[in-house]
């Protein structure tokens, strides 16, 4: 497998596997999970969404709207993510998270002023997102808008577009900056596995040396307490804490980073896809183990988007050697 291919892969499956195997026990805490599980090590069945083993949530679902979205109209997906976030609510998901559901509907009646109701406008959007903030008293710094930004990562080129585009997708339902400005950060971490050719170890040490100097800095270190809340500051320290935290052990696989996060309890489907989607780029889909590929639903839609992102990376290569040599 190209190195392309096995990070994008493990990014991709990352997430929907990390959201899979938190499901179950989303909303318990670290004690519960322990004294009902010991430890939470394969794919159950059950919860509050009474979901079957190896299901998918609203995590995985909406990362897949905005992996169709971008691939639609890659120039400007905002219209383009907006309709197949229509279409999955109106399909009727098992779980949809307070502030997206909220910046839907809304984006959506405001579509209905133009006769646009099944496909708003991106200031549309916007201001739908704004309502929400507003509504929730300025407190829009969920994790819902981090836990589908992956493909972002993956799909686009320089890191200024990555940035940007994972921007105006975050403030689609989340208005708040610091919620943007996370997704745009977990975005080029993402983006800096992929397309910089490395070692594992070499992977390992880019996040260790980004990380220590952004406001996050604290999760890397062994006192460090994970806070499993859906506040995005805390959804990726808990990641970045589960990635080291399986580093200090000496357990440096995909596996025990999202099995640290998982077991956290609180938002866990969330926060394991988060670190699912980050440690899937480390490690790779050569990574993963065998029987979490193979128990996962929707595994054939993630590894179908996933090429399509892979395809578009390669045609704006070929396109930029081409204005080169021209």
């Amino acid at each position: 497998m190209k190195y392309t291919e096995n990070i994008a892969l493990g990014t991709m499956f990352g997430v929907a596997i990390g959201d899979a195997l938190g499901a179950p026990v989303e909303f318990m805490t670290a004690e519960g999970i322990k004294e009902k599980y010991g430890r939470i090590k394969n794919y159950v069945g059950g919860g509050w969404l009474n979901v079957k083993p190896g299901e998918v949530t609203d995590d995985t679902q909406m990362t897949l709207c905005v992996a169709r979205g971008i691939y639609t109209i890659p120039a400007n997906p905002v219209e383009s993510t907006g309709l197949a976030f229509v279409r999955w609510i109106m399909s009727g998901p098992k779980d949809v998270g307070g502030t997206c559901s909220r910046s839907i509907r809304g984006a959506m009646e405001y579509g209905k002023q133009n006769g646009r109701e099944t496909i708003p406008m991106k200031e549309q959007w916007l201001l739908a997102s704004q309502d929400t903030h507003n509504l929730f008293g300025g407190r829009s710094a969920g994790n819902g808008s981090l836990m589908r930004t992956a493909y972002v990562g993956l799909f686009y080129g320089g890191m200024d577009e990555i940035s940007l585009r994972a921007r105006e997708l975050s403030k689609m339902t989340h208005w708040d900056d610091e919620a943007a400005s996370i997704c745009g950060l977990y975005s080029r971490l993402i983006a800096r596995n992929e397309k910089n050719r490395r070692t594992l170890d070499e992977r390992l040490k880019d996040l260790y040396e980004i990380i220590q100097f952004s406001p996050y800095a604290g999760a890397l270190e062994p006192g460090f307490a994970p806070r499993p809340t859906g506040y995005v500051r805390d959804s990726f320290e808990a990641a970045i804490w589960a990635i080291a935290q399986a580093v200090r052990e000496g357990h440096i696989t995909f596996r025990e980073c999202v099995l640290n996060a998982v077991n956290l309890g609180g938002d866990a489907d969330t926060i394991g896809a988060i670190t699912g989607g980050l440690a899937g780029s480390i490690f790779g889909f050569d990574g993963i183990p065998d029987e979490w590929i193979e128990g996962l639903e929707d595994k054939d839609t993630v590894e179908e988007l996933t090429f399509f992102a892979l395809e578009a990376a390669r045609r704006n290569t070929l396109v930029e050697m081409t204005m080169t040599e021209g």
